[in-house]
């Protein structure tokens, strides 16, 4: 990777917005790759608030001061991968360590996903975003928050299915020859976001993992099932409860002091097994 100095800074553009990170400092946040449904059901399910005044690159941020850590909650952050590197490139400007994903993501390989709880185990870096700040071909979520969010999932009954995904900057464009090569290299699921998730939250030295509803499914054959595409359904509670559960051991342990920048740097490298 080239690592030349960027001219424009998430530092110097907070400071337009006049958002001091002295002052604005959060420990954890929660990005919503959901619409505005799923964005209120993950807001409703913590002390959060807006702050007057205070936004990140088009978002409206949710806000909390109690607990031993601060946390932020970024709705409806559904515009892909480029808008999710901007977004992390500014919470970590205000301190930020621990990112959580809510999102979505239709199967590639089985019809029987729909309505499932996805964890995305790897995340595939081809798009243009996350090859912006990595070559790396696969990144994947800090070992220590996949672990947890599969025990937590288990806690809730639930058996989570443990993929890899490819993120597509294209939604328009999921044609049978792409959907081909996409499983060729190893992906079982699609989004919009997963890969630069990953890939630039490691970069900036995140604990992150990716949790979503599996609402599609799409085929070589031209077949789209669309299940839960557009309509409630009982996993995005429990997804929620599981975050709510990351949340909270995130603010039960505190920062990992004395842990190497190195450690942190966990793209490129799998989890362990599970």
């Amino acid at each position: 990777m080239n690592q030349d100095r960027p001219i424009l800074t998430p530092h110097a553009v907070l400071s337009l917005r006049e958002i001091n990170p002295q002052e604005s400092h959060f420990d954890a946040a929660v990005l919503c790759f959901r619409g505005r449904e799923g964005s209120e059901l993950l807001s409703k399910a913590f002390e959060v608030e807006r702050r007057e005044g205070f936004y990140l690159y088009g978002s409206e941020p949710y806000v909390s001061g109690g607990g031993q850590k601060q946390l932020v909650i970024l709705p409806t952050v559904i515009w892909g991968g480029p808008v999710t590197a901007i977004l992390l490139e500014e919470l970590a400007a205000l301190g930020v360590k621990t990112a959580i994903g809510f999102g979505a993501a239709g199967s590639l390989i089985s019809p029987n996903h729909i309505g499932g709880l996805l964890i995305a185990q790897a995340a595939l870096c081809r798009d243009g975003a996350s090859r912006e700040y990595t070559d790396a071909e696969v990144a994947y979520p800090h070992p220590e928050l996949l672990q947890l969010a599969v025990e937590l999932s288990e806690a809730e009954g639930v058996s989570p299915i443990l993929g890899t995904v490819h993120t597509t900057d294209a939604l328009y464009r999921e044609t049978p020859a792409k959907l081909r090569q996409w499983r060729e290299w190893g992906a079982e699921f699609v989004n919009l976001e997963a890969g630069s998730f990953y890939a630039v939250a490691s970069f900036l030295g995140m604990r992150v993992v990716y949790l979503g509803l599996v609402t599609d499914y799409v085929a070589e054959d031209g077949e789209w099932q669309h299940g839960y595409w557009n309509r409630e359904n009982p996993t995005d509670p429990l997804i929620v409860r599981v975050i709510r559960g990351l949340v909270e051991h995130e603010e039960e342990t505190g920062e990992r002091e004395g842990k190497s920048h190195e450690s942190l740097q966990y793209a490129g490298s799998p989890p362990p097994a599970l």
